[in-house]
């Protein structure tokens, strides 16, 4: 707590140091800097053509102008209006607050931080107005009871190549297993979680290779990615606007839905996966991994600059003898990826991975209506007949031994365990083989079923998530499906082995009873909200008077 606390005084200094350090208006012109958020656009016009237009001067802090070249309009960044105190001093004394201190408390804090604190009833007033973000204040008069102000976030500086802070919100995290009896069953995932600080071994994080440059591809085949929007987006943007430097967004980030998010419970969580587990977990679903193609090239060492300039940076001969080993490894691309094999009907007992599937199958997390296609043979799907393709897969020797990485936001709601990784930019991005490893790492390490995790990476407009089982095991089922329709629309089920071609839905889905579309209102236009709306107001009204008859 000590050292959580001493992070937001440097953090304070540096902010006013930095304003102390601005120049004025009249001054020399400063730097361009981009904007924090990637999908940052005129908020009129919604036109990403626009310039800087100087400063806006307020009493502490300044402010950067943008002049948008379609609508000759000027705005800033800032979502927030009207405030005398800096957003980011703002977000600063709630997050303290929401750690259990009085309000009094507080504002003394923030003043010996920052030489000037807000009076008590302008950090109430705060509290109340981004009640609807700050979500955990919920929770807060029950974690209170629990621990006091300076252990309720056990903190940890992990030196794993570079520094990550490690946080884990001791009293969320015991109210959302202990009282909710859908999370009970996350026990081992607290008790993980409260070790990390004394037990982690850090070693381990200097030899192994990182999940993101792993060299390593599962199949996307009889998968999906849905596109949804969740409440991290909305959080994301609210933080995004009190950060000023780009390399401070994912630090901001967790650091705010540490101390008020209500689902949020941990944050840079150091995970690692060994050979053996990979094979194991191959023996019980099934999987094969194969070397990641980019562009037709074998390996994603062999272009990659990323990769390379990691090369040089592992220490140990062991690493670089398993990236030599997996740079080796060539595949026919004439011949697709194999289809995976199913679950053994029979198990060892000792195995925590065995359970994985359920009654219903892993499918059945989907709420799905299923359009089979016939097979090419009768009584037989298209898993059935087996493919020789074992000369694409990477023989168990040549895996890393070791994997490591760190998962950005950890979360715990609605009976699942979500993985959460920022990505700015995410419409581009697609780090499923990151996250399923993540997934896979903490299923061992606490062994919990992989059965009970959720991937999702995310910014300040997108939210897409899956689910790493569907990765790993391909049921007869789910080979069959062609779509897949939920509440954000119809899906279209990837046949790509290489990559997820769609990840948004084909079509939204239609409630004929009702003449309303499963999305959410906000996302309307102000045109279709309306004409929903009065849509649904004359069937009531039909209704009244059929029943006045």
């Amino acid at each position: 707590m000590k050292n959580f606390l001493a992070d937001i005084k440097e953090k304070m200094d540096k902010l006013i140091n930095r304003q102390s350090q601005e120049p004025s208006l009249n001054s020399q012109k400063v730097p361009f800097s981009k904007p924090m958020a990637d999908s940052f656009h005129c908020p009129y016009c919604q036109s990403k053509e626009f310039v800087r237009r100087g400063w806006r001067q307020k009493k502490m802090e300044k402010i950067q102008l943008y002049l948008c070249n379609n609508c000759n309009r000027t705005f800033t960044e800032q979502i927030t209006k009207g405030k005398h105190y800096p957003i980011e001093l703002i977000l600063e004394t709630i997050s303290y607050y929401n750690l259990g201190h009085s309000l009094e408390a507080t504002c003394r804090f923030i003043k010996d931080l920052t030489g000037s604190a807000p009076q008590p009833s302008s950090v109430s007033s705060w509290i109340k107005e981004f009640d609807q973000l700050c979500r955990f204040s919920r929770l807060r008069e029950f974690a209170v009871k629990l621990y006091p102000p300076e252990e309720m976030v056990a903190t940890a500086n992990l030196a794993h190549r570079q520094l990550y802070r490690y946080l884990y919100h001791r009293g969320k995290c015991k109210i959302m297993v202990k009282e909710d009896f859908k999370h009970r069953k996350f026990e081992p995932l607290k008790e993980f979680l409260e070790l990390v600080p004394s037990e982690c071994p850090h070693q381990y994080f200097q030899e192994g290779l990182r999940a993101s440059e792993t060299p390593l591809a599962f199949s996307k085949t009889a998968m999906i990615v849905r596109a949804k929007q969740n409440y991290a987006n909305e959080l994301c943007q609210f933080v995004l606007q009190s950060v000023k430097d780009r390399r401070d967004r994912h630090e901001a980030l967790q650091k705010f839905l540490i101390c008020n998010d209500s689902v949020t419970v941990a944050a840079e969580v150091p995970v690692y996966l060994t050979r053996d587990d990979i094979e194991h977990m191959k023996t019980q679903l099934g999987f094969q991994i194969f070397p990641r193609v980019i562009a037709n090239v074998p390996s994603v060492i062999a272009n990659d600059p990323s990769v390379i300039a990691r090369r040089n940076e592992v220490t140990t001969k062991q690493s670089r003898e398993e990236i030599a080993a997996l740079s080796t490894v060539t595949r026919n691309d004439a011949d697709p990826l194999p289809k995976l094999t199913n679950l053994p009907n029979e198990a060892s007992p000792s195995s925590v991975i065995a359970s994985d599937l359920p009654a219903g199958e892993a499918g059945a997390r989907q709420s799905e209506i299923a359009e089979p296609v016939p097979s090419a043979s009768e009584g037989s799907s298209p898993s059935a007949t087996p493919r020789n393709d074992d000369a694409n897969e990477i023989p168990t020797e040549q895996l890393p031994k070791l994997i490591t990485g760190h998962i950005d936001i950890l979360q715990i709601r609605n009976g699942m365990i979500h993985i959460l990784d920022y990505k700015p930019n995410a419409a581009k991005e697609q780090p499923i083989e990151q996250l399923t490893l993540y997934a896979m790492a903490l299923s061992r390490l606490t062994g919990l079923r992989l059965f009970e995790f959720k991937c999702a990476w995310f910014d300040e407009k997108d939210y897409f998530e899956f689910y790493p089982l569907h990765v790993l095991h391909k049921t007869k089922k789910s080979m069959r499906r062609r779509k897949i329709e939920t509440k954000e629309g119809t899906y279209k089920v990837n046949q790509n082995e290489k990559k997820v071609e769609k990840i948004r839905p084909a079509s939204p889905v239609i409630d004929s009873a009702h003449s309303t579309c499963s999305v959410r209102p906000e996302l309307l236009s102000k045109g279709e909200a309306q004409t929903r709306r009065a849509g649904r107001l004359e069937k009531v009204s039909v209704g009244v008077e059929r029943n006045q008859e």
